[in-house]
């Protein structure tokens, strides 16, 4: 075992290469971790009296970080009898009071009802989602990560279809497409219990996928689906805001009081998706096969010039995102 610090804690993980060890622990999530706090401490200042459940908990870092930095009540649940040694003993190290539970998480969540759900799974969150949506209570927060980019994102439409039953293909806007198909199959999987998925925040951090959402009352449902629609024949997919810029600022202030590590970076992060108009996808300049390229900072003054929203992607360094459609974008270029 190693001893690493992250945030207010200490815990010991296994040594080695991650994905030989017993029990799972990515160092380099620390940054979605630490966004995850701020977000919980946002929502907490909305709903006192939180119970959460850290679905998947491995270690336990997740779970722990949240009742020792936030305040709330947690479960720690894993159905891995390693894991559980470990997060007991994680527990015991931060001087914590945490239930454990040892049970397959879709059971967990069909037997008790959470303010919050974490649920972070190794690839696709898919065979959890009718679980989850069954389990949180309304104006309950949700927050879901994807490792399976190549499926989300269309390099793998099979493997999308069978998983998320959504049509998609490859496309220049590859990174955003993935974010929203996972956002819609959530969208998808709580319509069916008469729920509403709201976005409130998106991530990609190098293979993570994760967005944050509040789960809202059936009088929502319809007004989600309406937002639906096909492009490029992908679809049909959720082409609504996928972000709440107001709870981004205060997620963003709530980081600048904390001292992680990576508050500078984390803060850029969300400084980039808070300065991102909320369309669906962006243009990708260098995917346009123009003679000579202009500067992304030079193509958004002359659509804005030109009375059009424009701004850059916060995921992709050459993107353009605008309300311009494709011929008048190529006019302008």
């Amino acid at each position: 075992m190693d001893k690493v610090k992250e945030g207010k804690i200490e815990i010991n993980v296994p040594t080695g290469r991650i994905y030989d060890a017993a029990v799972f622990y990515n160092k380099d999530a620390e940054i979605v971790r630490d966004i995850s706090v701020a977000v919980l401490s946002v929502f907490k200042t909305k709903v006192e009296d939180i119970e959460m459940l850290d679905a998947l908990s491995a270690s336990g870092v997740s779970g722990i970080r949240y009742v020792k930095e936030v305040g709330v009540k947690a479960v720690l649940n894993d159905n891995n009898p390693k894991a559980i040694e470990l997060i007991k003993n994680n527990i015991e190290l931060n001087s914590v009071e945490v239930e454990v539970s040892n049970k397959d998480a879709n059971l967990i969540m069909r037997e008790r009802l959470f303010d919050f759900i974490d649920l972070d799974p190794f690839g696709s969150p898919s065979i959890f989602m009718d679980s989850v949506a069954r389990s949180l209570k309304y104006n309950r927060l949700l927050a879901v990560s994807a490792t399976d980019g190549g499926a989300l994102s269309g390099s793998f439409p099979n493997a999308c279809f069978r998983k998320y039953a959504i049509k998609v293909g490859r496309t220049p806007y590859y990174s955003e497409l993935g974010i929203r198909v996972l956002i819609t199959f959530i969208m998808n999987s709580f319509a069916r219990y008469d729920k509403a998925f709201r976005p409130l925040l998106f991530l990609i951090y190098k293979h993570y996928y994760r967005v944050y959402g509040i789960i809202e009352g059936s009088g929502k449902v319809t007004k989600m689906l309406k937002q639906y629609g096909t492009i490029d024949n992908i679809g049909p997919i959720y082409l609504g805001p996928i972000k709440d810029d107001e709870f981004i600022k205060q997620v963003i202030d709530e980081l600048e009081k904390r001292d992680f590590k990576n508050k500078d970076k984390e803060i850029a992060i969300l400084t980039k998706i808070l300065r991102e108009i909320n369309v669906p996808f962006y243009y990708d300049i260098s995917k346009m096969h123009l003679a000579k390229v202009p500067a992304v900072h030079d193509i958004i003054l002359k659509l804005k010039e030109n009375g059009f929203e424009a701004s850059r992607s916060s995921l992709c360094d050459t993107g353009v995102k605008t309300n311009a459609k494709l011929e008048e974008f190529m006019k302008i270029l």
